[in-house]
């Protein structure tokens, strides 16, 4: 499916600038951007938890 939107090219390597507009294109819909958002942090938390725990301690030194 990605592949079909263009997100996804033939080489696996993702077309980001694809990516960034679509989602400036959602940016003003609401339960897209709830979507996206609950989506970003379901599938990312962990990733998400680190880096914020890594810029707090990084600030404290």
């Amino acid at each position: 499916m990605l592949r079909s939107l263009g997100i996804l090219r033939d080489d696996e390597t993702i077309y980001y600038s694809l990516i960034l507009e679509i989602v400036n294109m959602v940016r003003g819909d609401e339960y897209l951007k709830n979507a996206i958002l609950r989506f970003v942090v379901q599938e990312f938390k962990e990733d998400i938890r680190k880096n914020a725990w890594d810029k707090l301690h990084k600030h404290k030194v």
